[in-house]
């Protein structure tokens, strides 16, 4: 899947717009624009040639400040070229809602105000981006490579060898080593055991120390072996194919090769390397081209033999290479990989796969207090002493962030320089730390680039929810469908995963649901994303705010007695292009109420998540881009204004306990991308929701009256909701065919599904009928299932129905009978 998202030349929201654009139904209506199929193709090529160098221009930017400002140009066109395309593309959407019928009069007014403005022409905008692209083009005076980025020769600037300094002590590795060695030495099949972890966590240090270990050279017996260290044989031999009648058992390796294999996994020079390494290899060897004669030697060379071959730094493998390369290996040899990747240890089919973690606090600091002081001794620096204690943290528990740091203060011994570096936020900078990061951060494909660069909105150390986050890339444009995929929301889930195999993500330790990154992760994120993506830690920090901000602000406020008043958001307008407003607290101190022209403000917004409004804008339609609002835990909102039904774009509407909320928009239904509705302690239910064509999460459905309220049988065309649904009110369904016709049995993707009366109070036989009517208990993937004071509740022949095969959970709660 890598290749296929990385494959395209253009963003994926970008490829997807041109060809909105290009399709039969919009083509015609986008050339009445003044956007002709020349300028169209123009733009599209000078686009492609700005995504063909910006991958080597990231990583060169690090040491060309040349290239850095030219880059931050390159970005800036870029997304301006995003948001004007939208526009177009939002307009050819409005065109064809047109054609819904005469409810949508109202709609065509609002859109016509904004695009037929003068000066608004489609045509003369687009010629000026394409001109802004030339020029910068034209300046790129120095070397880019049009292509992806990669080096065929860039495996030789990252080197490594099994050699280790003697004199290095190496902390916190002791029990992982000895978890190592003892996997390597026993078993008789071709096993291989898999180090993943972030850059520059000490991976390569591990092999070294393992490879290095004098058990593996040395004969010793399994008592010996199994006294050594804290290891249980007893539970590995499953796993690992032990054959208690194996002699090799607890055998040294009589040949061992370390080949660092970096970003190109080539069969034939590892097979080379091996060759060289056990020291078989003839010059002619070295200058074949000959696969299948090498591998042949490499074969004969190994017969009866036991081997242990480490393939160091492997950054990805496809199933036939390996398959290939582990061909000439005899019975019983072992493969030692390390690799930032999960998948690698996942595609070579690993026995055991060793997450290597950061450093323990305690290890840390002894680890600095060696590098940064002359034999460790820290007596003759008091003060500096003080101030180690504060700097070690801003490393992370790295190992390769402590190196870089203690060495780069080993020759300071001014407290000054010192706190230089405390309070320093790029100190890295000076190190090869970044490098050996932004090396992880080149391999991605563009669209993983964007995901993961769109993360550094939050603050160090906080936690995020995968399923939220995708709705903010979602939002964003960077998830588009792919082949072989069914919901958009799919691809989000792949890029979220890829993240976290590759270590640009880690599971929270305190949460087991929620993510977080390290922060030298994050650091790299700020990096990459400067001046386009801006946090505020508090809104006197607007006027951090500038004209290149054009991409994302995420607003923190903690402090409840700070009343900021709204001329201090009137910075705001500094960003044109400013895509999300997030705050991240509850406890917000200032309130935004309807004098604000939030549209005016901010046109270009796709992300809204603010919790402190006293009141929505009317005017909402010309927030045309907005695909995500989240007004969850508001408490003085009323209304939605009527506005909210022309956001044509909206995928993502989150009104979660808003208790204050008492009426909808009568048009909810006009609403035709809207994918995720979160009412959850709201007190009524918008109507026509049954006709939200797109519609993938529902957290709760509120039966109304039967007069005049929303009827169950509105879930009829609801087929592809899924995860949680909660339906109250069930007294008030009166009618046992409105809960057949309601066709719950055709929720497949839902998994927690629950059926709540006020009371116990009711008609009992009615509602029997109503249950069995719905056939809750056959929705195929149910796994939870909540009936609460239902008046009567008759299982019946749930119990013998195969299809509550996958249900875990039945919990029945103040319900009769």
């Amino acid at each position: 899947m890598a290749e296929v998202v990385g494959g395209a030349l253009l963003s994926t929201f970008l490829q997807v717009l041109f060809n909105r654009l290009a399709s039969p139904g919009a083509s015609d209506f986008v050339r009445n624009l003044g956007l002709s199929d020349e300028l169209r193709y123009t733009l599209q090529d000078k686009l492609e040639i700005v995504h063909r160098v910006i991958n080597e221009a990231e990583v060169k930017q690090i040491w060309e400040p040349d290239i850095e400002r030219w880059l931050d140009r390159v970005k800036d066109a870029v997304y301006g070229a995003e948001d004007l395309l939208d526009e177009i593309a939002t307009e050819v959407l409005r065109s064809q809602i047109e054609g819904a019928g005469s409810r949508n009069r109202v709609l065509n007014s609002q859109f016509d105000s904004w695009f037929k403005t003068p000066g608004n022409g489609m045509g003369n905008r687009v010629k000026e981006m394409i001109s802004d692209l030339e020029s910068i083009l034209k300046e790129r005076d120095f070397r880019l490579i049009e292509a992806d980025g990669h080096n065929e020769e860039s495996w030789l600037l990252r080197q490594t060898t099994s050699l280790m300094d003697e004199s290095l002590v190496v902390y916190g590795m002791d029990e992982s080593k000895d978890t190592i060695v003892n996997l390597l030495l026993y078993g008789n099949m071709i096993d291989v055991i898999s180090i993943v972890g972030m850059g520059g966590c000490g991976k390569t240090t591990l092999a070294q120390l393992v490879y290095n270990d004098e058990r593996l050279n040395r004969h010793f017996g399994l008592e010996d072996q199994t006294g050594s260290s804290h290891f249980d044989l007893k539970d590995k031999k499953a796993s690992m194919h032990f054959d208690s009648e194996d002699q090799n058992a607890g055998m040294p390796f009589d040949f061992k090769a370390w080949v660092c294999v970096s970003k190109n996994f080539l069969v034939l020079r590892i097979t080379k390397l091996i060759l060289e390494g056990i020291g078989c290899a003839t010059p002619s060897d070295l200058l074949s081209s000959n696969l299948d004669l090498l591998q042949l030697k490499l074969k004969e060379s190994l017969r009866g033999n036991k081997f242990l071959l480490v393939l160091d730094d492997v950054w990805s493998i496809g199933f036939r290479e390996w398959d290939l390369l582990r061909l000439p290996l005899p019975e019983g040899s072992k493969v030692l990989v390390t690799a930032r990747d999960l998948h690698v240890a996942t595609t070579m089919r690993s026995v055991y796969t060793h997450p290597l973690t950061c450093l323990s606090e305690a290890d840390s600091w002894k680890l600095f207090q060696r590098l940064a002081f002359v034999n460790g001794d820290t007596s003759q620096y008091p003060d500096l002493e003080s101030i180690d204690r504060d700097i070690v943290p801003k490393c992370g528990g790295l190992p390769l962030a402590i190196n870089a740091l203690g060495r780069l203060l080993y020759s300071k011994t001014e407290t000054c320089e010192w706190k230089k570096k405390l309070n320093s936020e790029i100190w890295y900078l000076d190190t090869d730390v970044l490098p050996s990061l932004i090396l992880s951060y080149q391999d991605l494909p563009l669209q993983l680039k964007r995901c993961f660069a769109y993360c550094s909105i939050f603050p160090k150390a906080h936690e995020f929810n995968m399923e939220k986050l995708i709705l903010l890339w979602m939002a964003q444009g960077y998830l588009q469908l792919q082949r072989g995929m069914e919901r958009i929301e799919e691809v989000g889930e792949l890029y979220f995963h890829q993240l976290l195999s590759k270590s640009f993500f880690q599971k929270s330790v305190a949460h087991d649901s929620l993510f977080v990154m390290h922060d030298l992760m994050h650091d790299l994120a700020q990096y990459i994303s400067r001046k386009f993506y801006v946090r505020l830690n508090d809104i006197h920090e607007v006027q951090n705010i500038s004209e290149t901000t054009r991409y994302s602000l995420y607003l923190e406020n903690t402090d409840s007695k700070v009343k900021a008043p709204f001329r201090k958001f009137e910075g705001l307008t500094k960003g044109k292009g400013l895509r999300t407003l997030m705050e991240l607290k509850y406890k917000c101190g200032h309130q935004i109420n309807k004098r604000v022209s939030l549209h005016d403000m901010l046109p270009k917004w796709r992300s809204i998540g603010i919790n402190s409004l006293v009141e929505l804008p009317t005017r909402m339609d010309k927030l045309i881009n907005l695909r995500y609002l989240d007004l969850s835990f508001t408490t003085l909102i009323e209304r939605l204004p009527d506005s909210v039904c022309y956001l044509c774009n909206l995928q993502t509407l989150l009104l979660s306990r808003i208790s204050s909320l008492v009426g909808f928009p009568t048009m909810m239904d006009k609403l035709i991308n809207l994918r995720y509705l979160d009412i959850s302690g709201c007190r009524e239910m918008p109507s026509h929701i049954g006709k939200l064509p797109n519609l993938q999460k529902l957290s709760d459905f509120i039966v109304g009256p039967q007069e005049h309220g929303v009827r169950i049988i509105e879930l009829k065309e609801l087929s592809d909701i899924r995860g949680r649904l909660e339906i109250s009110r069930m007294e008030n369904v009166v009618n046992a065919d409105d809960a057949l016709e309601a066709s719950m049995k055709d929720k497949k993707h839902l998994d927690e599904l629950s059926l709540i009366w006020p009371s116990c109070v009711g008609e009992g036989d009615k509602t029997d009928k109503i249950l069995e009517k719905l056939q809750a208990h056959a929705i195929s993937n149910l796994k939870k299932l909540n009936i609460i004071n239902s008046p009567c509740l008759k299982l019946g022949d749930w119990g013998r129905d195969s299809r509550l095969l996958n249900l875990l959970s039945l919990e029945l709660d103040g319900c009769r009978n």
